[in-house]
C-alpha cells in the first residue's frame, strides 16, 4: 500500500498518535537519571488544569460532568498525532535527559518504511527516557494516553461488564496494520503494553469500575462541593514497567528479511552478546501481574 496514502489515512484519524520508533538498545551503551518525578509533576499539573478547565465549562444546572471532565482530560493529554507528554520529552532535552540515536545509527538502519516516517512531520525517531530504572520509548507515553484512551472507551463506554479482551484485538489490529506493519514494518508489543496499561489509567480517573489487575491506583478525581477535585497524585511508576521496554517486551516485524536486519544492527552496534528478552523470573513475574492479558500484550523470550 502506497505510504502517503497510508500517512493521510492516519492524519485522517484525529484521535490517534503518530508512531515514532525508538531504539531502546541505546541503554545498553548509556545511562541517563531517573525522570519519574519530573514526569509525574507534568502529569499531575496537567491533570489540575483540566479539573480547573472542567469546572468552569459546568452545563446549567448540572455540575461535575463527567463527558466534559473526560473530554478536558482528552483535550490535556491525548493531542492528536503525539501526546502531550511525549511531545514535552522530545521538546525538553536539557530538562528531561534523554536518550536519541540517530536513525543511521540505530537498530532501524535500513528501515525504508521508518525512513519515510522519519522525514514527514512529527515522524522522527523517538527518545528514551529511565522510569525506575526501565527504559521506556517516549512514544510509549503517547500510546498510553491516546491509544489508551480508545480501549477505555471500547472495554468500558455503556458497558456494565467490561469488555476488556476486545479493546486488545482492536489494538492488535492496529499494530498490524497503519500503526505497525503497513507503514514501519515493526510490531510492538511494548506499544500494547502501554495502550493497556493506558485503558487502566483512564479507567482509575474515577475508579467507577474496579481496575482491571486489582490494583487501587485511583481514584484520582472526585467530585466534591459541586466541583471536581483532584484527590490523589498521579505516579508514572504505578503503571510503567517491562513490558514497555522494547529490550524485554521483543518487537515482531513484518518479514523475516527485517527482523534479519534489525539483528544484524543489533550485533553491530551494541555486540554480539546482547540479545532481545528478559529472564525466566521476569517472565514469571509479569504473567502472575497480567495473567490473562499476558499473551495479548508481550511477546517475551528467554534470554539466550
Amino acid at each position: 500500500m502506497n505510504k502517503i496514502l497510508i500517512f493521510l489515512f492516519l492524519l485522517s484519524l484525529s484521535g490517534k498518535s503518530l508512531s515514532s520508533e525508538i531504539d531502546n538498545f541505546a541503554h545498553f551503551n548509556h545511562q541517563t537519571p531517573d525522570v519519574t518525578q519530573d514526569l509525574n509533576e507534568l502529569t499531575n499539573n496537567l491533570m489540575l488544569k483540566a479539573i480547573s478547565k472542567a469546572n468552569s465549562k459546568h452545563i446549567v444546572g448540572e455540575f461535575c460532568s463527567k463527558s466534559i471532565l473526560y473530554k478536558s482530560l482528552k483535550g490535556s493529554f491525548a493531542k492528536p498525532l503525539r501526546g502531550q507528554i511525549e511531545e514535552y520529552i522530545l521538546k525538553k532535552p536539557e530538562t528531561i535527559p534523554q536518550l536519541r540515536i540517530p536513525l543511521e545509527h540505530s537498530i532501524y538502519n535500513g528501515f525504508r518504511g521508518i525512513d519515510f516516517i522519519t522525514r514527514l512531520p512529527y515522524g522522527k525517531l523517538g527518545s528514551i527516557v529511565n522510569i525506575n530504572g526501565v527504559y521506556v520509548g517516549s512514544d510509549k507515553f503517547g500510546h498510553f494516553h491516546t491509544e489508551g484512551l480508545e480501549y477505555f472507551f471500547k472495554a468500558y463506554k455503556d458497558k456494565s461488564i467490561p469488555e476488556v479482551l476486545g479493546a486488545m484485538k482492536w489494538g492488535i489490529k492496529t499494530e498490524e496494520s497503519y500503526f505497525g506493519r503497513w507503514t514501519t514494518g515493526v510490531i510492538s508489543y511494548a506499544d500494547l503494553a502501554a495502550n493497556f496499561n493506558g485503558m487502566r489509567f483512564w479507567n482509575n480517573v474515577l475508579a467507577l469500575k474496579p481496575d482491571i489487575l486489582e490494583q487501587s491506583n485511583g481514584p484520582y478525581v472526585e467530585c466534591s462541593d459541586e466541583k471536581w477535585i483532584q484527590i490523589k497524585r498521579f505516579d508514572w511508576g504505578r503503571y510503567i514497567d517491562e513490558t514497555f521496554d522494547e529490550t524485554i517486551n521483543c518487537n515482531k516485524f513484518s518479514s523475516n528479511k527485517l527482523r534479519t536486519l534489525h539483528d544484524a544492527n543489533v550485533k553491530r552496534i551494541y555486540g554480539e552478546d546482547v540479545f532481545c528478552g528478559a529472564s525466566e523470573e521476569l517472565i514469571y513475574r509479569l504473567k502472575e501481574k497480567y495473567s490473562e492479558y499476558f499473551s495479548l500484550l508481550s511477546n517475551m523470550t528467554l534470554i539466550p
